[in-house]
């Protein structure tokens, strides 16, 4: 009995034992199951960013050198101090940024003047945009300069902070070398290259001083610039919405009379003060581009003058050459005219001085080569028009004064319609009324009535109206003059291109010379046409709304369904498929 007490003692004990370990183990799982859902919870906590100093990255502390290494690394440094030393060179201003700023300056203060001076009650919208164009000229050219100096500025900046750097590190070391008890000979080794640190930290810091100034004052004339076409953008705006408005007294108000006065007695000088001012600076800016000019003038003279004998021989062979010979037998009007063609885009940004000098010079070759080219009844819509032109750029001279300006378009008016009256009546009794002889009298009887248009609407204080309608007009006309002349040149010079190699050498050309002659006539007329166009949208303010809607309309899509269609698309694909018709054409 008492071993099986003990047995069963045992047994106890031990079943307990398990118990108390399962308990146990039960806690210790409950425990971890605690544990991780407290580090959930903390993860699900969004952890505050870290501030910026605890982020940023130290920057590394300077170490002395070794003494076993000073020579070695005084070598280096004094090398990169020498390329410190070109890039100080490299970032030198120049004379010609000097210069330039300080031509500049005077060249907006001789543009303010003008501009305060034009900006009144009917201005021209051709005179604002070309001040506008100028304007802008000068802005990107300081906008050129800016970004020039503040990239030399930077390059400073950095060369300055290598700099800080190497002084810091020789400086420890040279107190390091002292403490040594180093030789002298590396002291003053040491000693002589902080003292070069020194001095091209000194230059360092002059050179982006100058560079911090400079940018300065290029900035205070860039704002000078932004007020400027900030208040033409403002008088553009003004200028569109007073377009059918009354904006001065009529022409027979007492005040118009004194103004007049006071134009010519004391605004009219210090008006051409100005202009001749903008065009002594811009030639001296920008003077080099009349040898490009004179250089284009010269090598077109000698072309003309070498084909021009050969072009009679052609004529003789062939009389469809008549036209194009005609005006190959003026090389000098059309060498003129063709470098005023070629040559207008270098001369954008010029003053209003220097466009009228320039086409003055240009008009008495272009009326010679017309004479060749159009038909001798003509010939009196060519003598007026030169009258014309001339009055139109006194007109433009005096834009800064107004009452002059308004008078000088009043006595245009009236000298136009009286030369149209006479005109329409002395074509009226030609025997023999052709399309041409028809369509010039309907042209000259509506600009008849344009021309009373704008007489009125100028006499009766409609200045705006009157100079939109009136400039517009007569500028549409200059171009068709000038286009003109300019294509029957390309026209003349295509022609007899097609009698010289390499192109007299291939089939095409022998077998459909007439057909090509024809072709190549219309492409050039065509065109002519189309710049004839976009420049006179120009002339009277439309071309950037008109070409604004144009690009709207054709890139406006239409969803049929899952399909998306343009107008762009179907005019891209029906001019392909034209183009590809013309060329399959061509090549058979």
């Amino acid at each position: 009995m008492e071993a099986l007490f003990r047995r069963t003692a045992r047994w106890a004990t031990h079943l307990l034992s398990l118990m108390l370990s399962a308990s146990q183990t039960l806690r210790l799982i409950a425990l971890l199951a605690i544990l991780c859902s407290l580090g959930q919870l903390v993860a699900a906590e969004p952890s505050p960013s870290p501030s910026p100093s605890a982020t940023a990255t130290p920057s590394p502390t300077p170490t002395p050198v070794p003494l076993a290494d000073v020579v070695g690394a005084a070598e280096i440094t004094s090398t990169s101090l020498q390329e410190s030393q070109s890039n100080l060179e490299a970032t030198q201003t120049g004379e010609e940024i000097e210069r330039g700023l300080d031509r500049i300056k005077q060249e907006i203060g001789a543009l303010q003047s003008e501009s305060a001076r034009v900006l009144a009650p009917g201005v021209q919208l051709e005179t604002v945009s070309d001040l506008e164009r100028r304007w802008r000229k000068l802005d990107d050219q300081l906008a050129a300069w800016t970004r020039d100096l503040t990239a030399r500025a930077t390059v400073l900046d950095k060369e300055l902070a290598r700099i800080s750097d190497w002084k810091s590190t020789w400086s420890q070391t040279l107190a390091e070398a002292q403490t040594s008890e180093a030789p002298p000979e590396l002291i003053q080794r040491i000693q002589r290259l902080l003292a070069s640190i020194e001095a091209t930290a000194e230059a360092l810091r002059k050179r982006r001083a100058s560079l911090l100034a400079r940018q300065s004052r290029v900035a205070e004339q860039a704002q000078r610039v932004t007020i400027a076409l900030r208040s033409l953008k403002a008088a553009q705006d003004a200028a569109v919405e007073r377009l059918l408005s009354q904006d001065s007294a009529p022409i027979w108000n007492p005040e118009v009379r004194l103004a007049a006065a006071e134009d010519l007695v004391r605004k009219s000088q210090s008006s051409f003060t100005a202009q001749f001012t903008q065009l002594r600076l811009y030639l001296a800016r920008d003077g080099s581009r009349l040898f490009y000019l004179a250089l284009i003038f010269g090598l077109l003279l000698l072309v003309l003058y070498k084909i021009r004998q050969q072009a009679a021989r052609w004529t003789e062979q062939d009389p469809a050459l008549e036209r194009a010979n005609r005006v190959l037998q003026l090389p000098i009007p059309t060498a003129a005219i063709l470098t005023l063609l070629v040559g207008r885009p270098l001369f954008q940004d010029a003053p209003r001085l220097f466009w009228v000098g320039l086409a003055t010079l240009a008009l008495l070759p272009i009326m010679i080569l017309l004479r060749r080219l159009v038909d001798r009844y003509l010939y009196p819509i060519l003598n007026a028009l030169v009258v014309f032109y001339i009055v139109a750029q006194l007109r433009s001279l005096t834009a800064a004064l107004p009452v002059v300006s308004r008078i000088l378009l009043l006595l245009e008016m009236v000298g136009g319609a009286i030369f149209l009256v006479w005109f329409i009546r002395s074509t009226r009794t030609a025997t023999h009324a052709t399309t041409s002889r028809k369509a010039t009298r309907a042209a000259a009887r509506f600009g008849l009535g344009l021309f009373a248009v704008v007489f009125f609407a100028n006499f009766f204080g409609y200045v705006g109206l009157a100079n939109y309608l009136g400039t517009g007009t007569l500028a549409a006309a200059y171009l068709a003059i000038f286009l003109y002349a300019a294509a029957g040149i390309l026209e003349g010079l295509a022609f007899f291109a097609l009698q010289i190699r390499p192109l007299a050498a291939l089939r095409v050309v022998q077998n459909h010379r007439p057909l090509l002659r024809a072709r190549i006539g219309r492409f050039i007329y065509f065109a002519a046409f189309l710049s004839w166009l976009t420049l006179t949208l120009r002339a009277f303010s439309l071309g950037t709304p008109v070409f604004d809607r144009l690009k709207a309309f054709v890139t406006a899509e239409a969803n049929i369904g899952s399909l998306h269609l343009s107008l762009g698309a179907i005019l891209a694909f029906a001019l392909t498929v034209y183009f590809a018709v013309l060329l399959s054409r061509f090549v058979r």
